[in-house]
């Protein structure tokens, strides 16, 4: 769940005893972004919070990072995308599907899930709940 500035800077005048007796929070939902549709080519970082990225078919060049939290990446499909690097995951609630990755990886943070993409190569598993 993401807040506006407003709603941080109330949650911080409560935490600290300065809240107003009248304060109302609004707690919605972020909307998650359109996705982004990235052409073949130098492998991107996601490093934001509710992002949908798009790997065409085709070989990418260099480690798949994602950070952040309740991200997606997809490819075009396992052995029509392809990724010549290692899956670094960490954040939270991020997801990996359609797609191969050469290098093994990492899978850090907490419900991060890799299950939908093939992985060769030795991969680390860590934190709470994550998938492989």
């Amino acid at each position: 769940m993401r807040f506006s500035a407003p709603v941080l800077a109330a949650l911080f005048a409560c935490a600290i005893g300065a809240c107003h007796a009248n304060a109302t929070l609004d707690a919605t939902p972020a909307t998650p972004s359109a996705p982004q549709n990235v052409p073949p080519g130098p492998t991107p970082t996601i490093g934001g919070n509710h992002e949908t990225i798009v790997l065409a078919e085709g070989k990418y060049r260099g480690d798949l990072v994602i950070g952040g939290n309740h991200n997606i990446v997809r490819g075009a499909g396992t052995g029509k995308t392809i990724v010549d690097g290692r899956l670094v995951m960490n954040g939270n609630h991020n997801r990996v599907g359609e797609l191969s990755v050469t290098g093994g990886g990492t899978i850090g943070g907490n419900h991060n899930d890799a299950s939908g993409a093939i992985l060769e190569g030795e991969v680390a598993v860590g934190g709470i709940g994550n998938r492989r």
